[in-house]
């Protein structure tokens, strides 16, 4: 599996969604539901998006409950690692 990561800048950290990059795209499903699996034993439940990025790219939409994850766990500008489990799971490292 492959390591992946983003910046939580001010837009993720605070907009409830974020994108994983084109590389990370390439192992994750079409459109539906993804679960994103946390360090903190969290199974968290969101979208993916692919029409709101130009490339197709995915887009993770989670709205209140990944802006509440995000801040409750990290600090604006943290890293966040993860891998692509399988098409429709992500975990975080």
């Amino acid at each position: 599996m492959n390591n992946y990561q983003i910046i939580l800048g001010k837009t993720y950290y605070n907009k409830g969604y974020f994108n994983v990059g084109i590389a990370a795209s390439n192992n994750l499903a079409e459109n539906g539901g993804i679960t994103l699996v946390s360090k903190y034993q969290q199974n968290l439940s969101f979208v993916i998006n692919r029409t709101a990025n130009r490339n197709r790219s995915v887009r993770i939409y989670g709205g209140k409950e990944l802006i509440d994850f995000f801040q409750n766990n990290y600090k604006l500008f943290d890293v966040l690692k993860f891998q692509v489990v399988n098409p429709n799971q992500i975990k975080i490292l």
